[in-house]
């Protein structure tokens, strides 16, 4: 009766998944919906001794629905879809003979509904940008919209600079390095802060060696260990970015949960329930801070605006700014991707977001200017906490250009950059400049 509890803590308690509940992106969105997903197959099926047997079929249309839903916010759960289609198709193939039209039935109902719910946002990425997984895959989609082979390459390059390594001593020690080293595995944050947030958590290196303990598994644990032991291999070879396995690591979550029922003596019962029951105290300990901090907001002690000042310095205070300008103002970011704060229409301009801007071919910052105004740009906005390292770039070069010769003026300096600091800044792009 605790496992189910049980898994879920040790689940929610990982300090990368704390992390993510207070930023902006979908790997726990896609962790829900494939778990879920998942969970109907495993209990649609049955195990017999005359093979695998559906007992009930109208669950695997849940699970394709489910898994319509995980497609529809992250191209990675394609891999988790692939994973389930081929686990019911081997199913299906070791069932009783008498038995292969229902298994017919229930393997293209996961696999047409899961298509069809998951199809919208491929249909409109196939006509907005010819490519229906956009930006990936551009050997096979040569005509995506404003995509080329230089940038697939230098994205594919950046997705792999995660990790520690690909050798076999990285594979032995996986989870070790994703507990203990977790900044190698943390978006782009290679300070010490990133082996806080960027971690699994030490629980998965101590439980991996006591799985090998555990003795006549039931199937749907081995079911989960399968599934979770592919979808790891397939992240090894891929990005090594530990917030991609917050999907996988939901049902790895159930076996670590039963290792105190499970394991054959007594003492290894003992240890694994007090190993446990540390790593979430220690997981929650080290996020305290963060509670405390969001607690004084839910309770009302601190408003929103401020607590967004004081986590977001700059770009909430810039965003705030922009909101107050005339619906007509279009925005371009560098060095800043957060623009949900804005409610005006806004433009990613970094390179290797597109090629729609020519930065190598462009001269000074007049031109760059020109090229601007073709999108209908009337403001531009620079992280500079951001722009250290990048003042050579072609693209930093032109804005400074642009800067100096009067092209972009500036309208807002957040606080920081008034203290000294490099801050937000704003600039209004000059009209027949």
């Amino acid at each position: 009766m605790w496992a189910g509890p049980l898994a879920a803590g040790v689940f929610i308690t990982m300090p990368i998944v704390l992390w993510e509940l207070g930023v902006a992106y979908v790997d726990l969105g896609t962790a829900l919906f494939q778990f879920l997903a998942l969970a109907a197959v495993l209990d649609a099926v049955e195990r017999t001794e005359q093979g695998w047997e559906l007992r009930r079929p109208g669950e695997l249309v849940v699970a394709g629905m489910l898994s319509g839903f995980a497609l529809g916010t992250k191209y990675t759960a394609l891999l988790q879809f692939g994973l389930l289609g081929l686990g019911l198709v081997l199913c299906w193939v070791r069932s009783p003979t008498g038995a292969r039209s229902g298994w017919l039935r229930g393997v293209l109902g996961f696999g047409l509904v899961g298509l069809l719910v998951g199809s919208p946002w491929y249909i409109k990425n196939w006509l907005w940008v010819h490519n229906p997984v956009y930006p990936f895959f551009f050997s096979l989609f040569p005509q995506s919209y404003s995509w080329t082979r230089h940038a697939e390459i230098a994205y594919q390059t950046e997705q792999r600079s995660f990790g520690l390594g690909r050798g076999p001593a990285e594979v032995l020690g996986v989870f070790w390095n994703l507990g203990m080293h977790g900044r190698a595995f943390y978006i782009n944050q290679r300070s010490l802060v990133g082996d806080r947030l960027g971690s699994l958590g030490v629980v998965w290196a101590g439980a991996a060696p006591l799985l090998l303990w555990m003795r006549a598994l039931p199937w749907r644990l081995v079911a989960c260990l399968v599934y979770g032991g592919a979808s790891i291999a397939a992240w090894f070879v891929l990005s090594h970015q530990a917030r991609y396995l917050l999907p996988v690591f939901a049902p790895l979550a159930v076996p670590v949960a039963l290792l105190p029922a499970l394991l054959p003596a007594r003492l290894l019962r003992v240890a694994a329930g007090g190993f446990l029951a540390l790593c979430l105290l220690l997981n929650v300990q080290m996020h305290l801070p963060l509670f405390q901090d969001t607690m004084q907001v839910v309770g009302g002690q601190v408003s929103e605006q401020s607590f967004l000042d004081q986590t977001l310095p700059g770009v909430y205070e810039a965003s705030q700014y922009v909101n107050t300008l005339p619906p007509s103002v279009h925005v371009a970011l560098y060095q800043e991707t957060r623009g949900y704060y804005l409610d005006r229409p806004y433009f990613w301009a970094n390179p290797l977001q597109h090629n729609l801007i020519p930065y190598d071919t462009l001269p000074d910052g007049r031109a760059l200017a020109r090229d601007l105004r073709r999108f209908r740009i009337t403001h531009v906005l620079i992280n500079y906490d951001f722009c250290r390292g990048v003042e050579a770039a072609a693209w930093y070069r032109l804005l400074m250009d642009a800067i100096r010769e009067g092209v972009l003026r500036e309208t807002f300096r957040s606080r920081s950059a008034s203290a000294g600091q490099r801050g937000v800044i704003v600039y209004e792009l000059e009209v027949g400049r």
